[in-house]
């Protein structure tokens, strides 16, 4: 499965062991079209939109894909009402467009939004 990172994931994917010796990176340069926001809690959010929000593509295993779903179930628990759901989404890394997942809230009502589209 692809999965486009742009968090937590994106920053740290080569210190975890359950995601880097199970996943290959793909791209990282890749871009969506969305809104990204911050939560204020340690980590981001993206939602539909047309900005162009940075991370990385990376191709994952089932071990990687079930260690980041379970990350997005406590960032969950974390942060009602909010709910990150896994949406389909097309990635743009050049000349090459992909389509991958990546996991999204429905709405940034009320999180702030961060401009220039890339977490730090």
């Amino acid at each position: 499965m692809n999965l486009f990172v742009y968090g937590v994931v994106s920053l740290n994917h080569k210190d975890n062991p359950f995601i880097s010796r199970h996943s290959q990176l793909l791209s990282s340069e890749a871009w969506v079209r969305g809104v990204l926001y911050d939560t204020g809690l340690g980590f981001p959010a993206l939602t539909s939109g047309e900005d162009k929000v940075s991370g990385k593509l990376l191709a994952m295993g089932d071990v990687a894909f079930e260690t980041v779903s379970e990350l997005a179930s406590n960032f969950n628990r974390m942060n009602p009402p909010y709910r990150f759901e896994l949406k389909s989404v097309q990635v743009f890394t050049g000349a090459v467009t992909y389509e991958a997942s990546a996991y999204m809230y429905a709405t940034g009502h009320g999180l702030t939004r961060i401009e220039s589209g890339i977490w730090l």
